[in-house]
């Protein structure tokens, strides 16, 4: 059996209402192989392309604020590679995607989908879109508190 990507995301615990917040994503290679997957979707985008994760407030769910994306056939440089026993790591800020200017408990919880996996070094990239072989990327929730500024 092939050994799974391992997902962390990481949050601050508690931030003042307005200051600016980051989403960290590390994902790490415990494989014997390469695994090259297309960042679609993902903070290795770069951007906020489409609601990849829920968040509440409360309980209260917040809606996605950001941009919506629709893309073309994807470029070998819209792949995310990590050799054998790597760890790659990638930013964005929560608050360009989500409204989190009032205070309270927020719960992030990842949906975040790899469009296209591929395990091993012997495929050229990228592949054809019927080719390409989606996974669900298993990661924690995250909390996080929001305090009002004073």
């Amino acid at each position: 059996m092939r050994a799974p990507l391992r997902c962390e995301l990481t949050l601050p615990a508690r931030v003042t209402s307005g200051d600016p917040i980051a989403l960290t994503l590390r994902l790490s290679n415990p494989g014997a192989e390469s695994i090259a997957f297309l960042g679609w979707g993902t903070p290795f985008e770069g951007m906020w392309t489409g609601p990849s994760i829920d968040v509440t407030r409360d309980g209260a769910p917040q809606p996605y604020l950001g941009p919506m994306v629709k893309r073309g056939a994807p470029s070998a440089e819209e792949y995310v590679v990590i050799p054998s026993q790597g760890v790659v790591t990638a930013e964005l800020p929560l608050h360009e995607g989500y409204d989190l200017s009032r205070p309270g408990r927020y719960q992030i919880v990842p949906r975040f989908v790899l469009h296209d996996v591929v395990r091993g070094g012997d495929v050229r990239l990228p592949r054809r879109l019927d080719a390409m072989r989606q996974e669900p990327l298993r990661c924690p929730e995250g909390l996080l508190e929001i305090t009002p500024r004073h």
